[in-house]
This record gives C-alpha cells, structure tokens and sequence, in this order.
C-alpha cells in the first residue's frame, strides 16, 4: 500500500497514529479538567453539552439530528444534563408546545472554561517540547487541516449512503 505520492505506508502505522490521535485527545482533556476542576463527563453528555452551549438553545429533536442520536438516547441525556444542573427547559417560543433546551450558567461556565484552558494546556505542552519539534508539529498543521476535512467527507458520504438506504 502507498500514499498519493508513491510512498510506502502500513496499516501499522496508520493504526497507531489513529489510536495517538484519541490518546492526545484524551491527554488534553485530562490536563484540562484536572486543571479547572471541571465535571467529567460521558462523551455523549460533553457532546450535548456543547452543542447545547453553542447553540444558545435548541429543541430535543434538533439536539439528537445534530448529535445523530436516537430519541430515547437524547431523553436520557436531556434527563442527565438537567439532573446535574446543566441545562433548563423552557417552552418554544414559536409554538408554546415544544421544549426547548437551554443552557445554564454552570454550562456556560464548563464550556467556556474547557475551551480557553484547552489552548493553554497546548501551549504549555508545546512550549515543553524542542522548539524543532514544536515547529514541525506546527508546520504540520495544514496537512491535518485536511486530514479532517477527508474525515468529514467520508462522514458525509456515510451518512448520505445510510439515508439512502432507508428510502
């Protein structure tokens, strides 16, 4: 197997830069929440959590089509995050009958919190490191920028297939 430019590649190498991938993930989320003393969180409640905050607001329905979740899953979360003081519901404006989630101080607070520590934690990490090799990380920037824009496109795709099918 090689890469577009002829180069040989193996799976072994690609298998451990996708598990370094979480691990960092991971490690960044750890120093962060250590850090700020911040809530741990299920990924599917961090997720909600997020686009809760982000949103300013959105309804169940909107929550699982963005999140790709099924209805009993988004009830769980919804029951969760509200349990832990995370998210109010408040009627719809728009109808009076639908619910729509908003987020609390605390959320706001979590998320703002994560994101701003989540560039120090870099920053520091990267300050650590050999300036050669904090250059070529961040000289590696761009081929990564597209590294996850492929990934999203094979998203996209999947997902298109997946509605297809259901047709």
């Amino acid at each position: 197997m090689s890469d577009p430019n002829g180069n040989p590649r193996t799976i072994d190498a690609e298998t451990e830069f996708a598990e370094l991938l979480r691990d960092l993930w991971r490690a960044v989320t750890r120093a962060v929440r250590s850090m700020e003393h911040l809530p741990t969180l299920p990924k599917n409640q961090a997720d909600a959590l997020r686009e809760i905050v982000t949103s300013g607001g959105v309804t169940p329905t909107q929550l699982a089509a963005a999140l790709g979740l099924s209805r009993p899953t988004i009830s769980e979360l919804i029951q969760k995050l509200e349990e832990d003081d995370f998210i109010v519901r408040r009627p719809s404006r728009i109808d009076g009958r639908s619910t729509v989630l908003m987020p609390t101080e605390r959320a706001r607070h979590v998320h703002q919190a994560f994101r701003t520590s989540r560039v120090s934690v870099v920053s520091e990490a990267m300050r650590r490191l050999p300036v050669r090799d904090s250059r070529r990380l961040l000289a590696d920037v761009p081929a990564l920028t597209q590294l996850r824009a492929e990934l999203e496109r094979i998203a996209d795709r999947a997902d298109a297939e997946s509605k297809q099918r259901l047709v």
